[in-house]
């Protein structure tokens, strides 16, 4: 079997597939992990799904070594961070 690191990289289109597990659903029957393939586009839909269309954005403060900064965030990314004086 090939090194994952000798791969080139590429360009996901939403047809191409990945290898995952499916997991056990705690409050169903126990069942085993199984390796199942996921399409791009099913992982993407399931990422988007139930987000706001503007999506969330929130701004917190942080201090680090006397240095004040707002963080913004949205959906879960870190857009900007601004020095607080």
């Amino acid at each position: 079997m090939a090194q994952i690191s000798s791969y080139p990289l590429g360009t996901p289109k939403t047809i191409d597939t990945l290898i995952g597990t499916e997991m056990p659903d705690p409050e169903g029957p126990v069942t085993n992990p199984v390796s199942k393939s996921y399409t791009v586009g099913s992982i993407v839909a399931l990422a988007t799904e139930n987000t706001l269309a503007d999506g969330i954005t929130a701004s917190l403060f942080v201090e680090y070594e006397g240095n004040k900064s707002e963080v913004t965030i949205k959906n879960g990314l870190i857009i900007g961070i601004t020095p607080v004086a």
